[in-house]
């Protein structure tokens, strides 16, 4: 994959993961919440539950995202827990990365 592949990939995925953070927002501190996959395919908008505790420990790395099962792309990510509703994949470190560390630190600033 070239890295201006990857890097389109992550501009996506950071896309949902900004609407989820408004998402996780917008439904207070409930038990769960329902967020998009924040799979890099611009064209899915699959709802996927998860706990709020378990989302809030997620996005406290960078690198990681919460996916639909079987969304995950093997050429630049692994899934690291499998669970019935979704899996959670980290990015491979590559100079691509530095767009979900960016988006990351840009989401926690609340701007």
């Amino acid at each position: 994959m070239t890295e201006e592949r990857e890097r389109t990939l992550l501009a996506n995925e950071a896309v949902y993961r900004e609407l989820n953070e408004q998402l996780e927002h917008m439904t207070a501190a409930t038990a769960e919440l329902m967020i998009c996959c924040e799979c890099a395919n611009m064209n899915c908008a699959r709802p996927l539950r998860i706990e709020y505790g378990e989302y809030e420990r997620v996005r406290a790395d960078a690198l990681l995202f919460v996916i639909a099962p079987g969304h995950d792309d093997v050429s630049v990510e692994d899934v690291v827990e499998r669970g019935s509703e979704y899996h959670v994949v980290r990015k491979r470190p590559s100079s691509a990365t530095v767009i979900a560390e960016q988006t990351h630190r840009k989401l926690d600033a609340g701007t």
